[in-house]
């Protein structure tokens, strides 16, 4: 029934005794033999010890510096609900000095599959357009939303004049 929610979306239980959460009806299944065709309701959770943690849609937040996080539940009038947080991404990358090293590497190796571009022998196709594309890559440190947002900056080859350096001296 629930298999192909996100645990967030799923419909949580609390032990009254312990205060563990389970997730889904399966343990009810398992550890208490319920049939797999019946609903747990709040009647057979409280038989077995449980109350239903009833589902809170995650809190408006703004994607680019924040996320959220649910692993907390409170009580309200004798109802238990998902207690949503939010995060600031930003002080995630102040705690940790590689939060962008997946896209300095990923910059990397764009700037290096185009370094042919600048060499001297290249100079009359070294093209501003290049040039561009080069310095947007090393500015993206430099981006406002940077490290949560990276506009990479677009090169666009022209199929028709596009010469491959490997293949100029090529016997083909």
């Amino acid at each position: 029934m629930e298999k192909g929610l996100r645990n967030a979306e799923q419909i949580k239980y609390r032990q009254r005794s312990d205060g563990q959460v389970i997730i889904g009806q399966e343990p009810f299944q398992v550890y208490h033999s319920l049939p797999l065709d019946v609903e747990v309701t709040e009647e057979i959770a409280d038989k077995f010890g449980f109350d239903i943690v009833i589902n809170v849609p995650e809190p408006e937040h703004d994607p680019v510096y924040q996320y959220t996080s649910w692993d907390d539940f409170e009580e309200i009038d004798g109802k238990w609900y998902m207690k949503w947080e939010i995060l600031d991404k930003r002080e995630e990358e102040a705690k940790d000095p590689n939060y962008a090293s997946d896209i300095i590497a990923e910059r990397n190796r764009r700037l290096y599959l185009t370094d042919w571009w600048a060499l001297p022998e290249n100079a009359d196709s070294y093209t501003e357009e290049r040039k561009k594309y080069r310095q947007g890559l090393r500015d993206i440190t430099k981006q406002p939303r940077y490290p949560f947002a990276v506009d990479w900056p677009e090169y666009t080859i022209n199929v028709d004049s596009y010469q491959n350096p490997s293949m100029e001296d090529s016997a083909f």
